[in-house]
């Protein structure tokens, strides 16, 4: 997958200094409502164009997957705090089996010294 990438990149790059040997003219651009107008090569305006283009998109991902992001953090919390609970029951289970266990002999004399009181 990631030589697949980097072959995309590859080719995007081939095609992106393509368009701009090609479009090295230069355009008039004016911002309509404001009095400034510059002069700048075409491959610029349209890279530009595409520049803002994915970060407009990439912020309204980044701003929709928010909630997505929130619960997994949450979740993430929550699991850290049971399996620290769990990791205490753990200990405390592991303490009490380490008591020694009676075997059958002491349950014998156990039963003995009872019938004899």
């Amino acid at each position: 997958m990631r030589l697949i990438s980097r072959i995309a990149a590859v080719l995007i790059g081939i095609a992106v200094v393509a368009f701009a040997i090609a479009n090295r003219a230069p355009v008039e651009v004016s911002l309509d409502p404001f009095p400034f107008a510059f002069e700048t090569p075409l491959y610029v305006v349209a890279v530009g164009a595409l520049v803002v283009g994915l970060g407009a998109g990439a912020a309204a991902a980044w701003f929709h997957g928010r909630k997505a992001r929130s619960l997994a953090r949450a979740r993430k919390t929550r699991v850290a705090v049971l399996e620290h609970q769990l990791a205490r029951l753990g200990e405390r289970e592991s303490k009490q089996s380490s008591a020694p266990l009676p075997t059958s002999a002491d349950a014998a004399a156990s039963k003995t010294s009872r019938q004899h009181s």
